[in-house]
């Protein structure tokens, strides 16, 4: 499967779904631009991981290659109790880019 539709699919599904800009995790809360390290710490563990990279080709002015740019995104899925939201925390280069929340019943 193409990585690009791929994220351009994980994209689109984040932006139709309930996005949030913070979820609460026990007494904290997470926000969009903290780290991998800060949402663990705050959250514990997830439930679920699921890594992506994604590779482009960079190219001068004339269009000549002279390296490769590659990102690297991570879904972690949170949930508290079964009665309580889906969080899937969308990562990309280790920063949180966007919160979603979904119900799960």
């Amino acid at each position: 499967m193409n990585i690009h539709r791929l994220l351009a699919g994980l994209f689109i599904a984040l932006c139709l779904s309930d996005v949030g800009f913070a979820m609460r995790c026990k007494q904290s809360l997470v926000f969009e631009g903290d780290s991998k390290y800060i949402v663990e710490r705050k959250c514990g563990p997830p439930l679920a991981k699921d890594i992506y990279q994604d590779s482009s080709l960079l190219v001068n002015n004339f269009d000549i290659p002279y390296g490769i740019a590659s990102d690297v995104y991570e879904v972690w899925t949170y949930q508290q109790s079964p009665n309580e939201f889906l969080y899937e925390v969308l990562f990309q280069n280790g920063r949180v880019i966007a919160i979603s929340a979904n119900r799960s019943f």
